[in-house]
């Protein structure tokens, strides 16, 4: 269609052409290279980034955009597609949601097309209304549901604890007495899940104090031990040597990183491999979830937060919409990036309790 387009219209000048069809856009749109080089942007981009009218490609992004440049460095090499928010403060303070696209199928691709969106509005009005609503319809029908599971599974704990002290008083037993102990484990996982669940749609203020990430995330992993094992997978550790001290509320950042991780299983298909890192950036710290699963396709990207909306079968999407939430109280950021052949790397970045700044070159 578009060939067609090209050889009927003779009578347009095609570089002013595009241009005009370019500037014309809603979003911001910028051409860079692998090293954060603008080498093209369009008029709403420039407004997004300040940059004055003057002053033509090549630009740095580092300068105009630092957050942006800062977020999106790492995806510069890779054929796979981006998705993060980030709070700017220049030229004044807005929140941009940044897709970032490769202009090439391959790994030896070094121009990325960055699409800037500003959802400032959005974010202030009618996202944070339907948020609201959908996490109030949920809590009204996940209330109801508790009430329903958690009187049964009482009366089963009370009567698992009752039969485990008869069986005591047998010896011949102790096969039924660890049988009754599983059991036991078992319902208290599923009132610990109930709770959880609970309590991720109606997230509270955190209560912060000073928590180091690196203990959290080998917290969270044994406490997801069984499930890995069930779900066959592996998990590689590339933690930071020195703690990473911010301050957090140390349950609810568990919250995240334990449906982080589940998503990241429940992208496999049989089995599958995990690596969990963290490192000191100087004023933030990063944590990093990477998985082989079958990734999240490009078109998702700009769904992944809307209430109700899933990527996966049987999903209602309010899992990232809790963990948004809960990293905005934590005045952290979330990115999504897509890995080829296949899988997914979520990126979160925490503002450290004691930052280092690096020196501009």
């Amino acid at each position: 269609m578009s060939e067609r387009f090209l050889k009927e219209r003779t009578d347009l000048s095609w570089p002013d052409f595009w241009e005009s069809v370019l500037s014309a856009l809603q979003d911001g749109l910028a051409i860079v290279d692998c090293h954060g080089t603008v080498l093209y942007v369009n008029r709403r981009a420039r407004e997004l980034m300040g940059i004055p009218d003057g002053e033509n490609a090549p630009l740095l992004l580092r300068r105009y955009a630092p957050e942006v440049f800062f977020h999106a460095r790492d995806s510069f090499h890779s054929a796979g597609s981006q998705l993060f928010e980030v709070q700017v403060t220049y030229p004044e303070r807005r929140l941009l949601r940044v897709s970032r696209f490769p202009l090439a199928s391959n790994e030896n691709s070094t121009l990325s097309a960055l699409v800037l969106a500003d959802h400032t509005a959005e974010e202030e009005l009618g996202e944070l209304r339907r948020e609201e609503d959908a996490c109030a319809t949920v809590a009204l029908l996940t209330g109801t549901l508790a009430h329903e599971l958690g009187n049964p599974l009482n009366g089963i704990q009370i009567h698992l604890q009752l039969l485990k002290r008869q069986l005591c008083s047998l010896p011949q037993a102790h096969a039924l007495r660890e049988t009754v102990e599983i059991c036991r484990n078992e319902v208290d996982r599923l009132h610990h899940m109930l709770g959880s669940f609970l309590s991720s749609i109606r997230p509270t203020k955190p209560i912060l104090r000073q928590i180091d990430l690196n203990e959290s995330l080998l917290n969270c992993l044994i406490a997801m031990a069984m499930e890995l094992k069930r779900r066959n997978g592996n998990v590689r550790k590339e933690l930071s040597a020195e703690p990473l001290l911010i301050l957090g509320d140390l349950s609810q950042l568990q919250q995240v990183f334990e449906n982080l991780l589940r998503n990241s299983m429940e992208a496999w298909e049989n089995s599958g491999r995990i690596v969990v890192r963290s490192a000191n950036e100087g004023a933030f710290a990063r944590v990093e979830i990477e998985d082989d699963g079958t990734g999240i396709d490009p078109s998702a990207l700009p769904n992944l937060f809307r209430p109700q909306w899933s990527n996966k079968q049987g999903g209602n999407g309010l899992g990232l919409l809790v963990v948004r939430s809960i990293l905005r109280a934590h005045r952290a950021t979330i990115a999504f990036c897509g890995i080829k052949p296949r899988g997914t790397r979520v990126t979160l970045r925490f503002p450290l309790e004691n930052p280092k700044f690096p020196m501009l070159g």
